[in-house]
């Protein structure tokens, strides 16, 4: 099935090191979490290491490299903030039998 929508192609994180410093800090994760925790109800400790790894392509897709600035713009801009907890809550549904 094809989108009408572009996806930008998130380069490999091997590729994007060799330009910028990445610095994803897992400590820095666990805040926003607890953030997201806060306002949304959403909890997802017991699927920390994926969720970490979810807000790390979705940083990377953004052109953000390191958590910091992630938690500054998930704060600065609601459009920003609802796009990813959009990524964060949508289900797997390669279970559901047609």
């Amino acid at each position: 099935m094809f989108s009408l929508f572009k996806r930008k192609r998130v380069k490999p994180v091997e590729e994007i090191a060799k330009k910028v410093e990445i610095s994803f800090n897992d400590s820095v994760a666990k805040e926003i979490l607890v953030k997201i925790k806060d306002e949304f109800g959403l909890d997802y400790e017991r699927q920390e290491h994926i969720t970490f790894r979810k807000l790390e392509r979705f940083a990377l897709k953004h052109d953000i490299y390191n958590f910091n600035k992630l938690s500054t713009m998930i704060e600065d801009s609601e459009l920003f903030k609802k796009e990813l907890i959009n990524m964060l809550t949508v289900g797997e549904t390669y279970f559901i039998e047609s």
